[in-house]
């Protein structure tokens, strides 16, 4: 397949605690029947045992692509995830989660899939467009954190971060530790 720099905008998922950022220009992207695809690593997921230590790769938080198709003829954008965490989320038995002896807030119970975060500006970073409130996002999943009360499209959207109350991470830089 074609390698294909994503120049027309950038998308933000967030998982839970787990982020995908794609901002231009990115040139490992492949191009393939229409569809653009942004490949994740299939084994970089972070999660935990039962004996509640951080399991790295193969965990249910495990995301291994991105698609998006402009379809023109239909004057539709489609977007695709492949990953291992269903669309409504892991349910956990209680409103924590373990990790290694401490234990970290999840007050729903739940770590669904945030909302799919769209930026068309250009003005150069994903803050300036959220400060601008020049995004536009998708809720897709109904039992999020996302203070968005529907389902589907809006615009106005800024970013928040919703990790802090789903055992996340406090910063990016704590990911990369574990790498």
């Amino acid at each position: 397949m074609p390698t294909k720099v994503f120049d027309q905008y950038a998308c933000f998922l967030v998982a839970g605690g787990l982020y995908i950022l794609l901002q231009q220009p990115v040139s490992v992207a492949q191009f393939h029947q229409g569809w653009n695809y942004a490949i994740d690593s299939p084994n970089d997921s972070l999660g935990t045992r039962p004996d509640e230590s951080i399991q790295a790769g193969g965990t249910i938080y495990e995301i291994f692509n991105m698609s998006f198709k402009d379809d023109i003829a239909t004057d539709s954008i489609w977007f695709a995830v492949s990953a291992n965490l269903p669309l409504y989320g892991n349910n956990l038995a209680n409103p924590f989660l373990s990790v290694d002896g401490q234990q970290y807030p999840v007050p729903d119970s739940n770590i669904a899939w945030g909302d799919l975060i769209l930026d068309f500006s250009g003005g150069g970073t994903l803050k300036a467009a959220s400060n601008a409130n020049q995004l536009f996002g998708i809720k897709f999943a109904i039992n999020n954190n996302s203070l968005v009360p529907t389902l589907g499209v809006y615009s106005g959207a800024s970013v928040a971060s919703v990790t802090t109350t789903n055992a996340g991470f406090a910063s990016s830089n704590m990911i990369f530790g574990f790498s």
